[in-house]
């Protein structure tokens, strides 16, 4: 029979924590997390619910030029404008009747009713204060980023009757779905006199008005950044895969693939993080330039649909990164790719042609770097504390998982989306997310740190657990090593 250790060779062992500490701090922040989400609520009543790609904009082309019955100037605006967004917006039924009747059926009875709507909230006036009157001439059935969507043409004049041949500092102000979708884009092009279509800007709720006579190439330029900018923010199903990506290289740190050889250091960490998001930028670029050029043209069901699947596989990647290191970098570029012909949708709406194409191109693509680094910036922090916990990671995959499953099915069969209004709400922006993975992994550290009574509520990764006990058991001599795997047991 073995001697009792000594008390001064037996280390102090913890006493058993008192029960229900991690119970309360997870309610906690749970209900800080549910404030918060009431709090944004009111705020998102007019996010999108339907579409994880972001929801479809509206587009505007304008042709200024003189009447070729009378002296007055004219302006033609052509208005492309999605059904379910306006459904959203004012509570019709635009949308739903289009899918049973067909969308020319849909439209002759609904053509006057869409007209009004839009009338009542677009103007467009001269610098001089002078009011244009709008008339709309034709509502016709037409698609926008593969939503239904009426074409309604529009022709305005000024309202004096005044007016001579300048057609200078005329000021577009639109509120149709913006004035109650906070999110919702507007994009309006220009037709200039050599036939070629320039974006002179992106309208929204807090910038509702355009001058439609500023076609200059420095005006699509800067516009065509935002575009890139809001484009990503937008689409839920690009953050996703952002942030899959960067919690498949977080588990690696974590040693979760138990491969030989310890953990990589901070920085290989960082430098494959850095080398994926690279490597999956190149990616889209490419196929974004092919497919705005016209050189790749896929239906946008099969190029959404294969956007889902990505992110269902890199979820399951992410749990379990067991893919050699050159075999991860072949598979980010080619999910790059994929996901480059979903962004090309912006750019083919806006009927963009030949040299016209390259600098909107170039600095489309620059909006969409920069807002996938400051996506990535905002949720990294807590993707790197979820990874080290093994159920936290799986959860968060799974969830990942049923969301890009649903998109799956939604979107190869065109059947609605039925998640589509919680993840419309919970994924409408990079920070939302953020907030919420934020929430994560703060619950995360406190059922790590809490006291409790036996086995903790979250455990911690097989692969890690035990890394710093057994280091420290190593220390004590042979009778407190048996009280400590008593104690361990």
């Amino acid at each position: 029979m073995s001697p009792a250790p000594s008390s001064s060779s037996t280390p102090a062992v913890p006493a058993p924590p008192r029960a229900g500490t991690a119970r309360w701090a997870a309610g906690l922040l749970t209900a800080g997390l549910l404030a918060l989400l009431g709090a944004l609520g009111p705020g998102l009543a007019g996010t999108s619910a339907a579409s994880a790609h972001g929801a479809a904009p509206t587009m505007v082309v304008a042709r200024l030029g003189a009447a070729s019955t009378a002296t007055a100037p004219v302006v033609r605006l052509v208005a492309r404008v999605p059904l379910d967004r306006l459904d959203l917006a004012y509570g019709t039924t635009f949308a739903q009747a289009a899918a049973a009747d067909g969308l020319d059926r849909a439209l002759l009875l609904d053509g006057d009713a869409i007209t009004d709507l839009l009338l009542a909230r677009v103007t467009l006036r001269a610098a001089d204060g002078v009011s244009w009157t709008l008339r709309a001439t034709g509502v016709t059935g037409a698609s926008v980023e593969g939503s239904d969507a009426a074409r309604v043409v529009l022709v305005a004049r000024p309202s004096t009757g005044a007016g001579g041949d300048e057609l200078t500092d005329l000021v577009l102000t639109w509120g149709l779905i913006t004035d109650v979708i906070v999110t919702h884009d507007v994009y309006v092009g220009a037709v200039g006199t050599d036939g070629t279509t320039s974006l002179v800007a992106t309208l929204t709720q807090t910038s509702p008005s355009t001058d439609l006579s500023v076609t200059l190439p420095e005006a699509t330029s800067t516009s065509m950044l935002g575009v890139g900018f809001a484009h990503f923010r937008s689409g839920a199903d690009h953050l996703l895969l952002l942030c899959l990506l960067a919690l498949g290289v977080a588990r690696q740190r974590t040693g979760a693939t138990g491969a030989a050889g310890g953990r990589p250091s901070w920085r290989t960490t960082a430098g494959r993080l850095a080398l994926l998001t690279l490597t999956f930028t190149l990616g889209h670029s490419v196929s974004l330039a092919l497919a705005a050029t016209g050189v790749v043209d896929l239906p946008s069901r099969w190029v959404e649909t294969a956007i889902a699947v990505t992110i269902l596989l890199t979820a399951v990647h992410a749990v379990r990164p067991v893919l050699a290191w050159r075999w991860e970098l072949a598979l980010t570029a080619a999910f790059g790719l994929v996901h480059g012909l979903g962004f090309a949708g912006a750019l083919g709406e806006l009927d963009l042609r030949g040299t016209d194409l390259l600098v909107p191109l170039l600095t489309f693509n620059l909006g969409l770097e920069a807002a996938q680094l400051l996506a990535l910036a905002l949720v990294l922090g807590p993707l790197l504390v979820l990874a080290r916990s093994r159920a936290a990671t799986v959860a968060l995959a799974v969830v990942v998982g049923v969301v890009a499953a649903s998109w799956v099915v939604a979107r190869a069969t065109g059947l609605p989306d039925v998640l589509g209004p919680v993840t419309g709400v919970l994924l409408a922006t990079p920070e939302r997310l953020a907030l919420q993975l934020a929430a994560a992994a703060l619950a995360v550290l406190a059922l790590r740190h809490a006291p409790t009574d036996g086995p903790t509520d979250l455990p911690t990764d097989p692969a890690t657990e035990g890394h710093d006990s057994s280091r420290a058991l190593c220390s004590l001599t042979p009778g407190s090593q048996a009280t400590a795997e008593t104690y361990r047991s």
